[in-house]
């Protein structure tokens, strides 16, 4: 332990590392009346901000406190990932705009006013557009068989015929504008 003149220094400069042995290890300011973090044996560890604390670790995890600030992340490199897999998971995909991306590949993203789906949709219970306006698919929508032929639920119909475009219904393709509807 030694002072330069302008810090002060614990230096372990022998072989192996410095041990410090405790049931509670504390930090403070120089005066003694702010935490900067803690160190509890068989407990948490919590660092502090201005002596409040912000992250704790949980025998589950761990638990923070306010806001978690990360990079941007791309498709290929999210921001928020899992262990085993940094190339699935949460990013900004633009402003105001979150990104869902598996595999590297984008496949949701959520703003204040629209949700995408990148790719194939498929429902297996119930799907509702409560939308006054629109529903707009430019992938594969798979949709469940109707369990009768009264099941309105599951009845699909097409308001504006897009030419060129298909919708398939039970495994067969038809040419929207040759399309006839049933009422």
């Amino acid at each position: 332990i030694y002072h330069d003149g302008t810090n002060s220094y614990i230096d372990e400069s022998g072989t192996g590392g410095l041990i410090l042995k405790s049931n509670l290890v504390s930090i403070k300011d120089p005066t003694g009346l702010e935490t900067m973090a803690t160190f509890d044996d068989d407990g948490s560890v919590d660092l502090y901000y201005d002596n409040s604390k912000k992250f704790e670790t949980t025998s589950t995890g761990v638990t923070i406190a306010g806001t978690v600030t990360a990079s941007v992340g791309t498709n290929a490199l999210p921001s928020y990932t899992f262990a085993g897999n940094t190339s699935t998971g949460v990013f900004l995909a633009a402003a105001n705009t979150v990104g869902l991306s598996g595999n590297g590949v984008l496949g949701l993203t959520v703003n204040e006013t629209d949700t995408s789906i990148e790719g194939d949709l498929t429902v297996l219970g119930a799907f509702s557009s409560l939308s006054t306006a629109q529903a707009l698919f430019g992938g594969k929508v798979t949709v469940a068989t109707p369990s009768a032929p009264t099941d309105a639920a599951t009845k699909l119909y097409v308001d504006t015929v897009v030419a060129g475009k298909t919708l398939s219904y039970k495994d067969t393709s038809i040419a929207v504008n040759a399309m006839s509807l049933k009422t």
